[in-house]
């Protein structure tokens, strides 16, 4: 009932999968022009395509059988129409060029256990939706973030510095960086005692949902009355789980925004300014009518741009720092170009990427290679439509196969390899080239991340500082040989590269003097 689905338990339930076909059956039924749905696996009564969902990896699987499916892969679910978008083409036809009915979400049962109910990136596709995409381009958008950019260098020094003193502790150095600085872009707050305890619970309510997001992993999102299995009854450990989550959810997202009221209230200044208290500063005062549905936005707001952020950004800071241990050669260019645009006195500023075109190709190409999220959050649509031909009914989930994108052997030569020069011509970016940070990595249409102009100073500058400070290898055995290194992932929502052991070193004295300084 929990974390796997069991043959017997589904022959339980036949009624319950009679009703899901009949509702699929009338589903069908509401296409006039009998358009055929596009190609997939061939299902099974009732059930239709659910034991072929694949657990592991599903993103490659997905890829596999677009090989022989097409663009678009259909299959079904419990009733649930679902349609993998496979490459460039069938995403911007379907997801940009339809957005204005492919633009909702799926609301799974799950979701209520988590008590995600203040998730931006969840919610239906209506005008309180719009409130918070309004509230996020006011304050994160490509201008507002270098307000922030004090705070990322602050926290990026800070982490050097740890790393000179512990270079062994880069995994749990990275996690604490990345953590406190969207901590402190969002609430403003430099206690790394009071940021550490939200930044631990906001890490499981992460892992949580993107667990909860696989596709056939928990029961409850295909058989909704079972959110309301009581958590002490027998076998309902799977509830117990969620609810441990939907406790902390509710935290993360409540106290640092009533802390932050309160710190203005009191007049509190803080060294830096902050997503929140701009937010709080805007808003109207308590007796007027807007004032609730406002301060709500508000506190979602700036509770989605550290929770969002934060494992999103350390999943491409792990996959950075494996390129480089991987790629010597890589890394050796980036550093020449940065020795020679910005020299060796002076730290690295945050505009200073727009005169390092090989370090924005190691970026890019680094969010290409690893990919974050490599199944984008589906989309769902509001009502029928067609695709070349095919009927797609109302009520599709869309899963954006953004893994297959930018893994397209067609569209990039040798795919999986780290190649920064092919994001590179005449010296300069290469336009012409797919840019992960534009297509792909953030999401699609109306609801791309509009937290990605933040994400990607950050990322930008955690990459200068690390090429132009560290060498950074493979780690050597007690045999003096290199361990071998791999890029490998789970099969989460959120995919975090598995650990991976590097020595990291301060590339001279002089170099480790300048962060000390």
């Amino acid at each position: 009932m929990g974390l796997s689905l069991s043959r017997p338990l589904l022959y339980a339930f036949i009624p319950i999968l009679a009703f899901l076909s009949l509702r699929a059956r009338k589903r069908k039924n509401s296409n006039p022009r009998g358009l055929p749905l596009p190609p997939g696996p061939t299902p099974l009564p009732l059930v239709g395509n659910l034991f072929q969902m694949p657990q592991e990896l599903p993103w490659v699987v997905y890829a596999e059988w677009a090989q022989k499916y097409g663009d678009i892969t259909y299959f079904e679910v419990l009733g649930q129409p679902i349609a993998v978008l496979n490459n460039v083409k069938a995403i911007t036809q379907v997801l940009e060029k339809k957005a204005v009915n492919t633009s909702d979400r799926l609301w799974m049962p799950i979701f209520d256990l988590l008590k995600l109910d203040w998730s931006f990136p969840f919610m239906a596709y209506n005008p309180f939706w719009k409130l918070h995409r309004k509230d996020f381009h006011q304050h994160l958008g490509p201008i507002q973030v270098q307000i922030y950019r004090p705070i990322i260098e602050d926290q990026t020094l800070r982490y050097a510095r740890a790393m000179i003193a512990n270079p062994q502790d880069f995994w749990e150095q990275a996690r604490s960086w990345i953590g406190l600085t969207v901590m402190r872009v969002a609430y403003g707050i430099d206690d790394a005692a009071y940021n550490e305890n939200l930044i631990v619970k906001a890490q499981a309510v992460n892992q949580g949902f993107s667990e909860a997001s696989i596709a056939g992993r928990y029961l409850v999102n295909y058989i909704p009355w079972l959110k309301y299995v009581p958590s002490w009854f027998p076998g309902a450990g799977w509830r117990r789980h969620l609810d441990a989550i939907g406790k902390m959810s509710e935290e993360v997202s409540v106290v640092p925004f009533r802390d932050a009221k309160e710190r203005v209230g009191r007049g509190d200044l803080d060294e830096h300014t902050s997503v929140v208290r701009r937010l709080i500063e805007d808003l109207p005062s308590e007796s007027d009518p807007s004032y609730l549905e406002r301060a709500t936005v508000a506190r979602n707001v700036a509770a989605i741009g550290y929770i969002a952020g934060a494992d999103t950004s350390l999943s491409g800071a792990y996959a950075l720092v494996l390129a480089l241990a991987m790629n010597p050669e890589a890394l050796k260019k980036a550093q020449a170009e940065m020795d020679a645009v910005i020299g060796s006195d002076r730290l690295p500023r945050a505009e200073d990427i727009t005169r390092l075109p090989y370090v924005q190709a190691v970026v890019k190409e680094n969010s290409r290679w690893h990919s974050i999220g490599p199944l984008s959050l589906p989309h769902l649509s509001m009502s029928e439509d067609e695709y070349e031909g095919y009927h797609l009914p109302k009520g599709t989930m869309f899963l954006p196969n953004t893994w297959a994108v930018m893994h397209d052997p067609k569209r990039f030569d040798d795919p999986l390899a780290f190649k920064p020069e092919r994001y590179l011509k005449d010296g300069i970016i290469n336009k012409d080239v797919l840019d992960p940070d534009n297509f792909a990595n953030f999401g699609y249409g109306r609801r791309m991340c509009p937290g990605r102009f933040l994400a990607v100073e950050i990322t930008r500058y955690f990459a200068m500082c690390m090429i132009m400070l560290f060498d950074i290898t493979p780690r050597k055995d007690e045999h003096g040989n290199e361990i071998p290194l791999k890029l490998e992932v789970g099969s989460e929502t959120i995919c975090i590269p598995a650990p991976f052991e590097v020595d990291i070193r301060p590339r001279s004295a002089k170099h480790a003097a300048l962060v000390n300084h």
